[in-house]
């Protein structure tokens, strides 16, 4: 905003012409029956408020949580617009609504933000309990509101006659300088000279215990209140925070939760005051009507979303779901089969390279599912090899040949100690556990790989022999076969 012009430094025994000049353009707050002539939707009203009460009849714990949502959101953005700090896009809703701590949502470009904002969470708490006491307001209780909100706040941006400065701000006082400002269009805005601000604000309290005001709508209570607390500018800074935390105390009266006006909506909101000066009140209710229809669909939002686990449980759920009772994900398990699958075809290929003038070996490996021979086991799920096949041919003059296969099983709720198997039905049947392939493979578990491929090996060797002296036998090749 603006910066105040002050009179500061002019060394002068009188207060100079200029200033009264500008002083004497005030207008005096008006009284609330000029005010009570603005209307609000009262059936959007009612459905919205009715919406969050019945919701409230069941869930009065995720009510508070879902009001503390919409306290912390006017909490941060009030002083975002006035520019005390600036803030990512975002982050107001991720600190309100998805951060459980506040301090979690700072980092270092926000850092600036954070006393700030603790001191208006502070502010806040301070009017919700005012307002749940119902006590009447007072100026003492305003200017202990202005020290509160204004709690870390030690200077404010002047503009005096020397150019601009970094004044000491006077917290729970009212202004000693005139602090009128520079509109957008270079002229000057008054606001209530400094002799005229104690009445002003005594003028305030009394027309917000009148019974007009008390039994006025929510809304209108508050624009008025925060409207007229606006055009006193009682302090010398933080006068549009103080203004938005008052009229907080007749919307948390009505719903528990305060005026909500975003950092987006900033030009929308100054326009809307600008209006009221110019008498068209409704504009400034209108604008304060659709800010907090606005957090009712948020209570109410946040309410029916609080009302079901969150997508983080949900997710950590169903991660469980995919876990094994060792701890293990599925993924894992077949990661580790495709492991075990690997190292044993490698050795096999490994040992059978060598060949022999006696027979021709040639190996293979697919996808392809095999029957499984082991209990409580499945093939894996991830794509990768499952099947390997091992086919032996004898050299002439035998015609003998050999194919058996060796299948990948791994453990269906697979446990530290579960096994995993390289299965070669009625040759060979080798075993190892998670801890021996994972995250690496060790070396005991890479010596009995190569001992049982040697097992496998001679097995089929072995068998594929007995085929080959029972064909050449019967060929008479050799000594005792058939004629």
């Amino acid at each position: 905003m603006t910066p105040p012009l002050h009179s500061a430094d002019l060394h002068m025994h009188e207060e100079p012409t200029e200033i009264l000049k500008i002083d004497a353009d005030y207008r005096p707050i008006e009284s609330f029956e000029r005010w009570s002539g603005c209307t609000v939707d009262a059936e959007r009203w009612k459905h919205y408020t009715e919406q969050v009460q019945n919701l409230r009849e069941n869930n009065e714990d995720l009510l508070r949580r879902s009001l503390e949502v919409v306290k912390k959101a006017a909490a941060i953005e009030t002083g975002a617009l006035e520019n005390l700090y600036e803030l990512p896009h975002g982050f107001t809703i991720t600190a309100a609504y998805q951060v459980a701590h506040l301090e979690a949502a700072f980092n270092e470009s926000t850092e600036k933000a954070r006393p700030y904002i603790q001191s208006q969470l502070e502010a806040y708490d301070m009017v919700l309990d005012f307002a749940t006491q119902r006590r009447p307001i007072v100026e003492a209780w305003i200017r202990e509101l202005h020290s509160e909100i204004c709690k870390v706040q030690t200077t404010y941006r002047a503009r005096t006659p020397m150019g601009d400065e970094d004044l000491p701000l006077p917290k729970g006082a009212y202004k000693t300088m005139p602090n009128h400002v520079v509109t957008p269009e270079g002229k000057i805005h008054p606001y209530a000279p400094v002799s005229s601000t104690s009445d002003e604000m005594h003028r305030l309290c009394t027309e917000l215990a009148r019974r007009e005001f008390v039994d006025a709508h929510p809304i209108i209570q508050a624009a008025y209140a925060h409207y007229c607390l606006v055009r006193i500018h009682p302090f010398a800074d933080g006068n549009g925070r103080v203004a938005r935390a008052l009229g907080s105390v007749f919307t948390f009266r009505s719903n528990s939760m305060p005026l909500l006006i975003l950092y987006e909506n900033r030009n929308e909101y100054l326009s809307a005051l600008r209006n009221a000066d110019k008498r068209r009140r409704q504009d400034f209710v209108d604008f304060l009507f659709e800010r907090m229809i606005t957090a009712l669909q948020i209570v109410q939002q946040s309410i029916l979303s609080t009302a079901v686990p969150s997508v983080e449980d949900v997710v950590g759920q169903l991660s469980n779901l995919y876990q094994t009772r060792g701890g293990f994900q599925h993924n894992d398990v077949d990661a580790a089969g495709h492991r075990l699958f690997e190292l044993y075809f490698t050795e096999l290929k490994k040992r059978l390279g060598k060949g022999s003038r006696w027979y021709v070996a040639e190996t293979n490996q697919d996808a392809q599912a095999h029957s499984l021979q082991k209990p409580n086991t499945r093939h894996p799920i991830s794509l990768g090899p499952r099947r390997a096949t091992v086919h032996f041919v004898a050299t002439a003059p035998a015609r003998a040949a050999l194919t058996f296969e060796i299948g990948l099983e791994v453990p269906v709720d697979c446990g530290q100690d579960d096994a995993f198997f390289m299965v070669a039905p009625g040759y060979e049947e080798f075993a190892a556990r998670m801890t021996d392939l994972a995250p690496n493979h060790s070396l005991p578990l890479q010596l009995r790989i190569t001992m049982s491929v040697d097992k496998l090996i001679s097995l089929g060797l072995d068998r594929l022999k007995t085929q080959v002296e029972t064909e050449l036998r019967a060929k008479g090749y050799l000594g005792g076969g058939s004629k």
